[in-house]
């Protein structure tokens, strides 16, 4: 098993309704939770996935692949840490922007 992450990030989003110019000054991201595998994360995203699976099938290991820009990660929580051997080297990201 691979490590499980909640990543809360700010989302973009698009509104294609007509709009006043003072509503508009208010928008904000929306705030996400999202939880899932961790697949890999470096100074462009995380990468993530729903589903792993227990024996690949057709050489596929998991999906619902998903990537979150780390401009928009507001901070990563570790639910699950896989073991590593002594010899395995260990990069352990806990907050966005850090390692």
């Amino acid at each position: 098993m691979t490590n499980i992450v909640k990543v809360t990030w700010d989302d973009a989003w698009i509104d294609t309704d007509d709009f006043k110019l003072e509503d508009a000054l208010e928008a904000k991201p929306v705030r996400r939770h999202t939880v899932g595998y961790l697949v890999c994360n470096n100074q462009t995203g995380i990468v993530m996935c729903t589903d792993m699976y227990e024996e690949p099938e057709d050489d596929y290991e998991g999906s619902a692949l998903m990537c979150i820009p780390q401009g928009m990660v507001i901070k990563v929580v570790y639910l699950y840490q896989k073991q590593q051997s002594p010899n395995e080297g260990a990069y352990v990201f806990n907050e966005a922007g850090g390692g």
